[in-house]
């Protein structure tokens, strides 16, 4: 056992070269209980750090959010019967179906990577279903809406197709310039669209979207809009109105729905 007086010389002629000592002698071990006088490279191993209330906590790591994007749009109006909005350019991607669930199954697939680029994309809300009049009750077609702008596609366009339903997706991860534009579809049940910006009357009723209620809640809507002396634009004019739903696909809870018409100003 060395006494404590050698210990201190020794430390002092080993200095900071200690922690690099092959092993061969105890002349270049760390002074046992002088761990206040070993230099500050010791701190690689937890010992002779800062005290604990001067440690700086290592940086948290990012949490990335993964709540539900909404399709961006600018609030115009409010009143007790609907709402006005100003819905932002996106793009927009496609796929006709039969039933609802092969429509779901298409765009999932397209959604969780089965594309060009083989992103995945963030979950987005709401999902929404288009209803050309001559389509009502015939084949159908789902609209999924993409990137970084989104817009909707021409509702004049869409009078003379099949019913679309719609869900406002953006690609995930891969470089700036491929989350620009949504990737191309591998399937060619699905394709990609232009939409265009538009204002919207949105109006809100809760429980089963039935064609009850959708009808219903269609007409509350236009009477509310012709009170208010606010045009229908040429598509919506002609039958054609939209059904947007909120919340998750699979639930027991309540689901938020929404008659959309889009109207001139």
């Amino acid at each position: 056992m060395l006494g404590g007086q050698r210990a201190i010389q020794l430390a002092q002629q080993c200095g900071a070269a200690w922690w690099m000592a092959s092993g061969s002698g105890a002349a270049c071990s760390p002074p046992l209980g002088e761990v206040g006088m070993a230099v500050a490279p010791a701190a690689l191993f937890g010992f002779g750090s800062k005290p604990a209330e001067e440690r700086q906590p290592p940086p948290a790591a990012a949490v990335q959010d993964t709540s539900p994007l909404l399709i961006p749009f600018t609030p115009v109006q409010k009143t007790p019967e609907y709402s006005l909005r100003l819905y932002s350019a996106y793009t927009a991607a496609e796929c006709e179906y039969e039933r609802r669930d092969e429509g779901f199954l298409l765009l999932g697939s397209y959604m969780s990577g089965n594309n060009a680029a083989g992103v995945r994309c963030r979950e987005t809300q709401p999902v929404v279903m288009s209803y050309p009049p001559q389509a009502r009750g015939s084949g159908r077609s789902r609209q999924c809406l993409l990137a970084r702008r989104l817009h909707w596609c021409s509702t004049a366009a869409l009078v003379t197709g099949a019913k679309h339903m719609r869900i406002h997706i953006v690609p995930t991860g891969g470089s700036s310039e491929a989350a620009a534009l949504p990737p191309a579809p591998r399937d060619s049940s699905v394709s990609l669209a232009v939409a265009g910006g538009e204002v919207v009357a949105a109006r809100q009723f809760e429980g089963n979207a039935t064609k009850e209620a959708c009808e219903r809640c269609l007409e509350q809507l236009k009477a509310a809009l012709a009170r208010d002396g606010l045009q229908l634009a040429e598509a919506e004019a002609a039958g054609f109105f939209r059904l947007a739903q909120y919340g998750p696909l699979h639930s027991l809870s309540t689901r938020v729905n929404e008659i959309w018409l889009a109207v001139k100003l």
